[in-house]
């Protein structure tokens, strides 16, 4: 079974909102700061292990590795031991660590804010393609209140409108039905805004 969009996006926007905590701390030399950071690139990996993102857990997997290497004494790029400016190499390696962290999430949520983007685009035209066809009424569109509501509303549509069932499979692709109800309520709740 497939990980809802919804759920990836709202983790990523809370390891993001960590980061920027942890970037605030850096900036301030906050004592700490390598245990927060050790802890967040634990919870990520579980993360990304949890919705099977092999690649992404690696990569942070080598980022909590490289931060325990120079907490250890040993610079994580030449593996020798550190004798002399060993704090300051910490902090070269909590810089890094930051840094690129903070790039993978960044192109994660970006990969996720545009698949949801054009996939709410697409129902934004069926919406419209069964406003003009008289298939649903703006009245009935304020009658929509309740996620199970959107989801009756969506079944309908395919069941009128041949092209949604096609639409339907082609989302299904890169979400979950649950993902798509959640869209519609978006675009149903701007077009109750517009009226």
């Amino acid at each position: 079974m497939g990980i809802l969009i919804h759920y990836k996006k709202k983790n990523l926007v809370s390891a993001i909102d960590q980061l920027v905590v942890l970037h605030q701390q850096y900036n301030q030399n906050t004592f700490g700061l390598e245990a927060d950071l050790s802890r967040l690139l634990e919870e990520t990996q579980a993360f990304f292990k949890q919705i099977g993102q092999s690649q992404q857990q690696s990569m942070v997997s080598k980022l909590s590795i490289y931060l325990q290497t120079a907490l250890s004494g040993i610079n994580p790029q030449t593996l020798e031991v550190v004798k002399k400016y060993r704090r300051l190499m910490i902090k070269t390696a909590v810089y890094h660590c930051l840094s690129s962290l903070s790039s993978l999430l960044e192109q994660e949520l970006g990969e996720i804010n545009a698949l949801l983007s054009q996939s709410k685009k697409v129902i934004e035209q069926v919406m419209i393609s069964a406003i003009q066809s008289h298939i649903i009424t703006h009245e009935q569109i304020q009658k929509v209140e309740s996620i199970q509501e959107v989801e009756k509303l969506w079944i309908y549509f395919k069941s009128k409108i041949e092209q949604v069932n096609t639409i339907h499979k082609k989302l299904l692709l890169d979400l979950l039905n649950q993902d798509i109800y959640l869209l519609l309520d978006e675009v149903i709740d701007s077009l109750k805004e517009k009226e």
